[in-house]
């Protein structure tokens, strides 16, 4: 059930998250409504016989976008009933009460039996917290792995859906004037670097500058002995890690560079092997 204040803002017409921008709808297996009541609709590609719900959030307020991401994941430690592996949503939404966007990560599991509720979710692991002693950022890591997932407010709107690299979300975020309904242009963004996991800051966003709307898309090229990632928009082209780096699992802020060398270029899916007097 729709709350009243999201009804009422709904109904203002409060701005939703990428109503400004241009923005390719992706098929997954999941329907997200603007409350925030996710349901799967499909296994892999393979319609179910009846919608399963895997989360309410709607007790949070805010309103969702439809527009989302489905990513498969992994964590090191046990995160739900003994299983690892799961699926994560990206998902983008707005908080009515501060009039601010938010990022909200929701982790499905494959025998997954409950519907999550938002207070399952846990705020983000701010910069702060991580500057505090060794074992207080382990537990809080272990506690951040057993939840549904988590939030973090962003500081502006989000121009797109999260990219996901190694397990770092980049999200392009537009800085401007919140009585706007749309930004004006020329637009300057900053491209938030997030650890997938907890939400946390893993290094300090990088700026770039959109003369004209338009897609932004993502580009991987070999930079010496590493692999360099880039944003490009039309005829621009930002050059955002000179050398990729990737999450560990050895703990909550280790990361390393991908070596282009190590990078997984092509990955064998069968093997025939040269047989005589089997005919």
């Amino acid at each position: 059930m729709i709350n009243l204040l999201s009804l009422l803002f709904v109904l203002a017409g409060s701005p939703v998250p990428l109503g400004c921008f241009e923005q390719q709808p992706e098929l997954t297996d999941f329907e997200v409504s603007g409350q925030g009541v996710i349901y799967r609709n499909a296994y892999h590609g393979s319609p179910l016989s009846e919608p399963k719900m895997v989360a309410d959030l709607s007790a949070s307020g805010w309103l969702f976008s439809t527009q989302h991401r489905v990513v498969a994941s992994y964590l090191p430690h046990t995160a739900w009933v003994g299983q690892q592996r799961f699926e994560q949503l990206l998902l983008l939404a707005y908080h009515p009460g501060l009039q601010s966007e938010q990022l909200v990560v929701v982790r499905v599991f494959p025998q997954q039996s409950v519907s999550w509720q938002f207070d399952q979710l846990l705020p983000y692991l701010d910069d702060a917290v991580l500057t505090t002693e060794d074992w207080v950022v382990t537990a809080l890591w272990q506690q951040q792995q057993q939840a549904a997932g988590w939030w973090r407010p962003i500081p502006g709107k989000a121009t797109q859906l999260p990219e996901l690299y190694a397990g770092i979300l980049y999200l392009p975020v537009a800085e401007f004037d919140p009585g706007d309904d749309c930004p004006p242009y020329p637009l300057d963004l900053s491209v938030h670097i997030i650890h997938m996991h907890s939400g946390h800051t893993v290094s300090p966003p990088e700026t770039v500058q959109l003369s004209e709307p338009g897609p932004l898309q993502w580009k991987l090229k070999v930079q010496g002995e590493y692999l360099g990632l880039w944003l490009q928009h039309k005829e621009d082209n930002w050059l955002l890690q000179s050398q990729l780096p990737q999450i560990l699992s050895d703990c909550l802020q280790c990361t390393s560079v991908i070596e282009h060398s190590s990078w997984p270029k092509m990955l064998p899916v069968a093997h025939f092997w040269l047989e005589e007097g089997a005919y």
